[in-house]
């Protein structure tokens, strides 16, 4: 209860400040619902004691800052914090169940969405610091994104990275598939952000992190795509010949669906 109203009821502050290996810090996620209604409920469940909160956007009691009025407290064994917001209308709820669906999407959150589990990217297969992703990401056309946290940032070409980007762009055209995007895994406090969380804030952090994220990217697809490339062709003419294919033999266009459907399984074979 100490900490409602500092945290909560003060813009900039949190509990993640000096946390650079945690997502937020900025001290404006807590505050978010304000964007949307001027009041809302909180549940908090710390210490073995379980309270109810009211929030409301500006008090002229306290110089027009967030009033926090705690409205009842029990014990409990519960732990954990719950926000509730009033939807006003189903067209804004099917937004907001929208909006959620590609943000636990992107971030590969395990979590339920009105009681389903939701749909999610499987980072778990991903090796070496990235991963290539044939399904159009949400919110992201084909290209290049960095993963930091939960959250996918774009990544477009800058000088101190130019040769770097545009080798990853030529290796990510050679994969087989289709809508597809390269997604580089940045570690804990390795990327600068701007305060919106929207953007990655291209600082000289952030930037030797890039650099180190497509030289790896770089060196692991550009080495080993010529070995997979020969490797694959010889298998593909084996198993033609097995099978009397002779069309996937002679015509090795992009048209080619049989082939090139070995081909995707022979170079993602993790899905």
């Amino acid at each position: 209860h100490s900490k409602m109203a500092e945290i909560y009821g003060t813009y900039g502050k949190s509990t993640k400040k000096n946390n650079g290996r945690s997502t937020g810090g900025f001290g404006l996620g807590c505050k978010s619902p304000f964007a949307y209604t001027d009041s809302f409920e909180v549940t908090s469940c710390c210490e073995g004691v379980k309270t109810i909160y009211r929030m409301s956007k500006s008090d002229a009691e306290v110089g027009g800052a967030p009033s926090i009025i705690k409205i009842v407290s029990m014990p409990t064994i519960e732990s954990g914090l719950t926000v509730k917001i009033n939807i006003k209308n189903q067209r804004d709820q099917q937004l907001f169940a929208s909006k959620i669906s590609d943000v636990l999407y992107n971030g590969g959150m395990n979590a339920l969405l009105n009681g389903q589990q939701a749909d999610v990217i499987d980072y778990s297969v991903a090796e070496d610091g990235y991963m290539i992703v044939e399904d159009a990401i949400y919110g992201h056309s084909d290209g290049i994104v960095v993963k930091y946290g939960a959250v996918l940032y774009p990544l477009t070409s800058a000088p101190e990275f130019k040769d770097l980007y545009e080798e990853a762009m030529q290796y990510l055209g050679y994969h087989p598939a289709h809508a597809k995007t390269l997604i580089l895994m940045a570690p804990p406090d390795s990327i600068s952000l701007t305060p919106s969380r929207e953007e990655m804030s291209m600082q000289t952090k952030t930037n030797e992190t890039v650099i180190k994220l497509l030289d790896m990217f770089v060196n692991k697809f550009g080495k080993g795509y010529e070995k997979w490339s020969v490797k694959f062709h010889e298998q593909a003419i084996e198993q033609a010949i097995a099978e009397k294919d002779w069309r996937a033999l002679f015509d090795p266009r992009p048209s080619n669906k049989p082939l090139m459907k070995r081909y995707k399984a022979f170079m993602n074979p993790s899905g």
